[in-house]
């Protein structure tokens, strides 16, 4: 029927939604019953529920939902920054090479650096920095409502007005990051530490008030194990584009 590709769209992202909830809770429950299963969110709320008999529907449905929305709301993230790593990699390949030097030299080959390493790698986290500057994985933040009239710099914000936060000019607010067009994890290693720390771009990127401060170094640790890794084993050069053209930067 014309017009109805919609209605086709939303059942199979229906679809979608429920597989995601259903399909990962119902292996954890498999793997506790074959007694197989590794630590998780699931898990963990499954015995929780189950030492007074088993968990009502309305129990399950809420473990299915909150292993879900912590699933989803953390992948896109993290996704969005490791594109933005290799974006950033392939424009920048001198930026690659020193962050493998530094790797090679404190680290070695014998293993590929993980979460521990990171006090030992500077410049890295000079680069992870600039990543989360540049190029923020939510550039105008989560929207939050005010709860009651306030008051900022001469402007009266009507208390249940929606605030949305541009993270985007703040990461590129050129009193704060001179140049801030440009890709430089430089920038951080000539401020001294107490000034790093104060324009350390995380404070901005991860968001405004209330948060699970669990589930952000959850999220970024596990984005910093890829990264670290990432940029051990990366090689970026100049190749073979189709039709015979040199591509440069990849």
């Amino acid at each position: 029927m014309p017009g109805a590709g919609f209605q086709r769209r939303l059942i199979k992202v229906r679809k979608m939604t429920a597989d995601m909830m259903n399909i990962p809770y119902e292996r954890v429950k498999e793997d506790i019953t074959s007694g197989f299963a590794r630590p998780s969110f699931s898990k963990w709320l499954l015995e929780k529920y189950s030492q007074g008999g088993h968990p009502t529907p309305e129990e399950e449905t809420e473990i299915k939902c909150a292993a879900s929305l912590m699933y989803g709301a953390g992948s896109d993230t993290t996704m969005t920054a490791l594109l933005s790593f290799v974006l950033a990699i392939v424009l920048h390949p001198d930026v690659l090479l020193k962050a493998q030097a530094e790797t090679d030299r404190v680290i070695g080959n014998g293993r590929l650096p993980d979460y521990e390493d990171r006090n030992s790698l500077p410049y890295l986290e000079c680069m992870l920095r600039e990543i989360y500057r540049w190029n923020p994985p939510v550039p105008l933040g989560i929207p939050h409502r005010i709860v009651e009239d306030d008051e900022f710099r001469g402007f009266h914000i009507p208390g249940g007005s929606m605030i949305i936060a541009n993270v985007w000019g703040m990461t590129r607010d050129p009193e704060m990051y001179a140049d801030p067009e440009a890709f430089r994890p430089e920038r951080f290693e000539e401020m001294d530490k107490v000034e790093a720390d104060l324009k350390d771009p995380r404070r901005m990127v991860f968001g405004f008030g209330r948060q699970c401060g669990f589930l952000s170094r959850l999220g970024f640790k596990i984005w910093l194990a890829k990264v670290e890794r990432k940029a051990s084993a990366l090689d970026v050069s100049s190749g073979m584009a189709p039709y015979g053209s040199l591509w440069q930067g990849w």
